[in-house]
């Protein structure tokens, strides 16, 4: 007889769902800022911190920089309706190479940016995506915390006890 009872995922595979969703998310947004750079004025208001690190953080920060600084590159994306990605990749391979490298993937930033682009959110799903995208992180960070407290709780029962009522006072 086959059971019903719902299997409970662990905590660590809960992670690493909320983690794989986190990175779809970060694509579908990074995707939209280069497909229509207009919207990066929403984008750029993220922080870094919302981002996983590695490629996706990477590039979000360099965007982010050259918005600020009023970059040619970008203002030219923004009037023209779409980044020339060669020449973005061009800027950017100082930046991105090694991070794709150490991500494993093949250090080819033009092929990554044009694959990012494919994952793009229309402009109207961006501001639902940018508060999933907080939502998650906010997620991710307390279930690192809880999965914290647990292995204390269990290498030391009476002391996971104490800060628990320090935290409560």
């Amino acid at each position: 007889m086959r059971s019903t009872q719902r299997q409970i995922d662990t905590p660590e595979a809960q992670l690493g769902a909320l983690r794989a969703e986190a990175a779809h998310v970060e694509e579908a947004i990074l995707g939209a800022g280069l497909l229509y750079p207009d919207c990066l004025s929403d984008i750029v208001r993220l922080d870094p911190e919302d981002f996983t690190r590695g490629p996706r953080r990477a590039l979000f920060e360099a965007l982010r920089r050259l918005w600020a600084a009023g970059d040619p590159l970008v203002r030219g994306a923004v009037e023209a309706g779409a980044f020339d990605l060669v020449q973005l990749a061009d800027r950017l391979r100082p930046e991105l190479e090694g991070t794709l490298k150490a991500a494993g993937r093949e250090p080819l930033v033009a092929a990554w940016l044009a694959d990012l682009q494919g994952k793009a959110a229309v402009p109207a799903q961006l501001p639902g995506l940018i508060d999933r995208l907080r939502d998650l992180r906010r997620r991710e960070v307390l279930h690192q915390r809880l999965m914290e407290a647990a292995e204390t709780a269990l290498r030391d029962p009476e002391d996971a006890l104490t800060n628990v009522v320090v935290q409560l006072r």
